[in-house]
């Protein structure tokens, strides 16, 4: 699965919460939810990273090999 699949399904899976996400990165709500529903072409390397950053942060996206953390 390329990195845009893997954050928008962790995106995707957090649809209620969108705006929260938008005011913790700074993010504007339209570009969000253009680019969850995979209509923007070239989201930008800048977005992008802001956002994995994020959902990295709350534990949204798992890399290919890792496991997730058992609590």
């Amino acid at each position: 699965m390329s990195i845009i699949a893997s954050i928008r399904t962790a995106l995707l899976a957090r649809k209620g919460n969108w705006r929260k996400i938008c005011d913790e990165t700074n993010l504007s709500y339209w570009w969000l939810t253009k680019f969850a529903q995979g209509r923007i072409s070239n989201p930008g390397t800048v977005n992008l990273e802001i956002l994995r950053t994020y959902l990295e942060k709350e534990g949204g996206i798992l890399w290919q090999g890792e496991e997730p953390d058992e609590q």
